[in-house]
């Protein structure tokens, strides 16, 4: 059989194997915290300059935009 300090010893070990996994999820969470600002702030900027080659591209049709003068 299985004597009480066996037991306790897996018990230990086990809780132990659990704060090691809770103290890593922990800092692969800040590790994200701070990689996902950087994300968000490169999609800010790649938006800004999507909006102004629209902006351009906007432009460049209305000055192609001729009406005629006879019909």
């Amino acid at each position: 059989m299985t004597s009480k300090k066996d037991i306790l010893d897996a018990l230990k070990k086990t809780i132990n194997q659990e704060d090691q996994t809770q103290l890593q999820l922990k800092l692969q969470g800040n590790e994200l915290k701070n990689f996902f600002p950087q994300v968000a702030q490169d999609v800010n900027e790649v938006e800004k300059k999507i909006k102004e080659q629209q902006k351009k591209i906007a432009e460049q049709r209305e000055k192609k935009k001729t009406v005629p003068l006879t019909q």
